[in-house]
């Protein structure tokens, strides 16, 4: 009779694993050995100022609502911050840009305070306009790269200030799932250096809620958002993240 499916059988281990495995112990010990710094701190713990983020490959661009590959996440997430986040232990809402929102009753409006000691790397502070901004870049119908992004905010209407200077408003005209952190995770960009001549003041959400909008503001901010110089050049790179942008060496580092 055959041994049926997955049985038990004594495990045959040949001398020669015995012999091997105490030189394997010996070459681990003596790496680990060779990872302590003879001049820094137990453990080969760096004391400079300074992080090096490996990522597998060169980014695309730097528009953080343009960019499709993961690498450009990943530097993006350091420079333009979103409103809310996760507590990385708990996985529990924390407040970033915003405190955590409001919610009406019936799960539709959300109400966030922006922190008034939010600021941009260029010295001005984050305002609601820039949160209104960020938020019709992403609805653009138009914006053919961000339609992943844009996928979840299908049912997002609207986006106001009530007191136009600290408190932004969202309404959206269906509940989904998990609004909160949807909403809450949008890197927020500032306008006076993504749309300097307001042209997104010109669209209403009404347009954005439109397939193919016939306001003429749509198509011409799509033409100035995708511009190459916005995904590369420096004078946009300014965030209200933990890190400023120097510069990016391609395929060298960022």
């Amino acid at each position: 009779m055959t041994d049926p499916p997955f049985s038990k059988k004594p495990m045959k281990i040949s001398q020669k694993t015995f012999k091997i495995a105490p030189f394997l112990l010996s070459v681990i010990v003596i790496a680990f050995a060779g990872c302590k710094s003879s001049g820094g701190p137990v453990g080969g713990l760096s004391t400079e100022n300074r992080v090096v983020w490996y990522i597998p490959s060169d980014i695309e661009r730097m528009n953080p609502f343009l960019s499709t590959d993961e690498s450009a996440n990943y530097v993006q997430g350091e420079i333009w911050e979103t409103l809310t986040g996760s507590n990385p232990r708990t996985n529990a809402d924390i407040p970033l840009l915003a405190s955590l929102p409001e919610v009406s009753a019936d799960h539709l409006t959300y109400t966030y305070t922006l922190d008034s000691k939010a600021h941009w790397s260029d010295g001005k502070p984050v305002t609601v306009s820039d949160v209104i901004f960020s938020f019709k870049v992403v609805k653009n119908p138009l914006l053919i790269n961000a339609a992943a992004q844009r996928s979840f905010y299908g049912t997002l209407d609207s986006v106001w200030s009530p007191d136009g200077s600290s408190k932004v408003m969202f309404h959206w005209s269906k509940f989904i799932f998990n609004i909160p952190n949807i909403q809450g995770g949008l890197k927020i960009v500032p306008k006076h250096i993504f749309d300097p001549t307001n042209i997104t003041d010109k669209i209403t959400w009404d347009d954005l809620m439109k397939v193919n909008p016939s306001n003429p503001a749509v198509s011409e901010f799509q033409k100035w958002f995708e511009s190459e110089k916005i995904g590369r050049d420096s004078a946009y790179m300014i965030g209200s993240g933990p890190y400023k942008y120097q510069n990016w060496i391609t395929n060298d580092r960022i």
